[in-house]
Formats: C-alpha cells, sequence, structure tokens
C-alpha cells in the first residue's frame, strides 16, 4: 500500500542473513514495524554528491547500505519543510544501497538526479527502479514530470 513502484515486506533481520516474512508471520503493524527499524538503523547520514560539471544539488543519505530504501517509510526524516522556494522534494532508490534526493527548484537538480539515479541502476548489482518520486502530503508518489 506504499504506491505503484514499491512494496512493502516485513523482514527479520538476523546477524547474518534477512529473512522476508509471511503474511501469516507478520505479528505486528506498520506502525511497530517503524519503531523496531529506527531501533535497528545504523548511523544515517547525509551528503551532497559531487555531480561533476553538472551545477545542480544532489544528496545521498547513507544507512548501512541495506536499509536506504526503507528510509522512505520514516516520515521524521521528510517532514522538515525547507524554504517554500526550494521547490518539491525529490527522492530516488535506484538501489538496495542507495536513497538520493534534491528539490526540483532547479532544472539542473533534477538533470543531476536522473544522471546519478540511471548511472547507480546500471552499475550496481542490486538495481531498484530509475522512478522519481515526489513527496506530497506526508505521502511520496511516483513523479511525473509535464510540460509548463
Amino acid at each position: 500500500d506504499f504506491n505503484d513502484e514499491f512494496i512493502i515486506l516485513f523482514a527479520e533481520d538476523g546477524s547474518e542473513t534477512m529473512r522476508y516474512l509471511m503474511r501469516y508471520e507478520v505479528t505486528i503493524d506498520r506502525e511497530q514495524a517503524i519503531s523496531n527499524l529506527k531501533q535497528i538503523l545504523p548511523e544515517v547520514t547525509a551528503e551532497i554528491v559531487d555531480t561533476g560539471a553538472n551545477d545542480g544539488k544532489v544528496a545521498v543519505i547513507s544507512a548501512g547500505g541495506t536499509y536506504e530504501p526503507s528510509l522512505m517509510l520514516i516520515d521524521d526524516l521528510w517532514v522538515q519543510s525547507p524554504d517554500p522556494e526550494c521547490g518539491d522534494l525529490l527522492v530516488t532508490v535506484p538501489s538496495r544501497g542507495k536513497l538520493f534526493f534534491t528539490h526540483n527548484d532547479q532544472p539542473a537538480n533534477l538533470s543531476a538526479l536522473r544522471q546519478l539515479t540511471e548511472q547507480c541502476f546500471r552499475e550496481d548489482d542490486h538495481p531498484l527502479t530509475t522512478q522519481i518520486f515526489i513527496r506530497r502530503n506526508g505521502h511520496f508518489y511516483p513523479w511525473v514530470e509535464t510540460l509548463h
């Protein structure tokens, strides 16, 4: 029930493996699962990515290389509202270990986000999607570019 691009799976994270649970094995709700996730997350860090000649500003969030897609579920990370002039928040998760974000106030930001996302999707061992997501009203939706 997250969006059309992703589904939410419950898992047990063991010391050596991660095991996905069958529906009948899930004994907690989504809220409790997110609370549990927050407890086991390694330090979450963000840094600006060097986009080369592109002037776009994109950041990457790191959380141990496995949990990055799950960070989209943690509202606390996304509720801080920047200056309204920054535009909407855009996020991509091209692979299991990468989560990029930017704001759509500058065309160069979107261009850099696309470039980084496509490169990571092509080169990573655990690719997920090149879909860009936009955050609106507390939810992430697949972003559809429109001509103005």
